[in-house]
């Protein structure tokens, strides 16, 4: 990720920054918090449920009705990301494993949904050409806005409960399937 070396301004590394998970614009959502004398992040050590899930009671309004991903864009697997799905995949042969990929939810209008469900789908052929891919009837849209807390991304402690029984079904199905890669 970043590797600044001694001597190396922050500004000769910066484009590092969009490198992180979620890109650019939680980059800069960072530096913003910073600037602000923000916390990074809502949730602490409280939020923290036995093994590990972080929940928050917190409830924000967010953009109702639209995707919280890219709405009508297509998503394209990066080559990094296809290298680190590659290594991901060599490594569990290697220690005699499975490994899959699955979508995570994210929420999206009921209109919406169908375009993201689209470009999602296109996307998994593409991560599916590298590492097994488990596909849920959503495609990792979730409609329920009431399952959702601060973001359109975080799950209220049910939804997370319920995701995790649905995705260990999907994984308990998936494994009377072949694998192909």
């Amino acid at each position: 990720m970043l590797h600044w070396q001694k001597g190396e301004s922050f500004s000769s590394s910066a484009s590092d920054l969009t490198k992180f998970q979620a890109g650019g614009g939680h980059a800069i959502t960072m530096i913003g918090k910073l600037a602000m004398g923000l916390p990074l992040y809502r949730y602490s050590s409280i939020n923290s449920q036995p093994g590990g899930l972080r929940v928050t009671d917190e409830r924000r309004n967010f953009t109702i009705g639209t995707v919280t991903t890219n709405e009508g864009v297509t998503l394209s697997l990066s080559s990094e990301a296809a290298a680190l799905l590659a290594n991901i995949r060599q490594e569990a042969k290697r220690r005699g494993i499975r490994a899959v990929y699955v979508l995570p939810w994210a929420y999206a209008g009921e209109q919406p949904a169908k375009i993201q469900r689209q470009g999602n789908s296109h996307f998994l052929d593409q991560v599916a050409a590298i590492i097994p891919v488990v596909r849920e009837a959503g495609l990792g849209v979730h409609t329920e806005r009431q399952d959702f807390t601060d973001s359109g991304r975080h799950l209220t402690y049910q939804a997370a409960k319920n995701r995790s029984v649905q995705f260990l079904l999907l994984l308990q199905q998936s494994n009377k399937e072949p694998e192909v890669p």
